[in-house]
């Protein structure tokens, strides 16, 4: 079995795991997230936190988000490996030259699966981000030993290839945090489309503590305990709901329109013209949002369950505390 460590380092939380996988079934090994102090880094809030149990040599990847990061998608020839290689890193130095920027592009790519027959050409997808961005990320974190970074929009889908039903339809997988988005689309076991995105509701405490007069920690505990979409539904009737979640609806109203457009991009970018989204799989930290589930499935008019691969992972090897901050969590450890 394999065995490898992760770490998520979110605006709002940062989570380290270690885990051992095998052909059927993924074991957790150890399981630990806390909450950077106030102007703390996610990368310092780490290395504080985890540093110490981080072993030197071990496995460990970290996780890519929001507008750090560049997804592309290019149409390709089908030609020899060698020739697509040197086609890359024209590419690749074609988009350093126009985004005048002093730091050098790290970039990992690899042909997306087009059905046979639609067309004569490939499609690549390439993931950027700037090596100066990593470095400083590294730095923060001395004492831990980072082999790679690695797109949350992949580690979504790799997620899903391990723990997921594996449906023979058009699934949207939505991991939906504090500020951030990691998307994939996939078409049973097959990944077609793959994406990462900021989001407004990273202000949500914000705008809030305006809308109400009061200070951000006052806000989000508020928000846990009464924001409810299905006051956008009619479903729920409440003065503590309708105080608290009416600043917020315009924010989660852009939602339905930025999960849609996935399916849009993939046509248009992956060639896929006759592609239909049959459901939404939503997961992420703030897939546990009161009415998100309905409130999504009424606005996109698909069928939208919430996923949360923790439930179906062996945590035997994790101590009482681990595996209770793990039930906590929830849907935000599925990255």
């Amino acid at each position: 079995m394999a065995t490898g460590s992760a770490l998520d380092l979110g605006s709002h939380r940062v989570r380290f795991a270690s885990a051992k996988a095998g052909k059927n079934e993924v074991e957790l090994l150890r399981y630990m997230s806390g909450a950077p102090e106030r102007s703390e880094s996610s990368a310092a809030a780490a290395q504080s936190m985890f540093g110490s149990e981080v072993k030197r040599g071990s496995t460990l990847r970290v996780g890519l988000t929001g507008s750090d990061l560049m997804m592309r998608y290019l149409p390709v020839p089908r030609v020899e490996d060698w020739r697509l290689e040197r086609l890359m890193e024209f590419e690749i130095r074609e988009i350093e030259e126009r985004s005048n920027s002093r730091s050098s592009l790290a970039s990992s790519y690899n042909l997306l699966p087009v059905p046979q027959g639609l067309d004569d050409e490939e499609t690549m997808l390439l993931g950027l981000v700037r090596e100066d961005f990593l470095d400083d990320t590294m730095a923060e974190m001395p004492s831990m030993s980072v082999q790679a970074f690695s797109p949350n929009a992949i580690a979504l889908y790799n997620a899903y290839l391990s723990l997921g039903d594996h449906e023979p339809c058009t699934t949207l997988l939505a991991s939906l945090g504090n500020g951030t988005l990691d998307l994939a689309l996939v078409s049973g076991t097959e990944l077609y489309f793959a994406r990462s995105v900021s989001t407004v509701l990273a202000k949500r405490n914000q705008t809030l503590a305006t809308a109400l007069g009061i200070n951000e920690a006052q806000a989000e505990t508020l928000i846990h305990k009464h924001c409810d979409l299905g006051l956008a539904l009619r479903t729920v009737q409440s003065t503590d709901v309708d105080r608290v979640t009416r600043p917020l609806l315009p924010m989660y109203e852009s939602l339905p329109t930025l999960l849609s457009g996935v399916v849009t991009l993939c046509k248009a970018q992956a060639r896929l013209n006759e592609l239909n989204l049959d459901r939404v799989l939503l997961t992420g930290g703030a897939a546990d949002t009161k009415g998100l589930v309905d409130f999504l499935a009424d606005r996109m008019r698909v069928d939208v369950s919430r996923w949360n691969p923790s439930e179906m992972i062996e945590i035997d090897a994790l101590s009482d505390a681990e595996a209770m901050q793990l039930e906590q969590d929830g849907c935000a450890a599925t990255v």
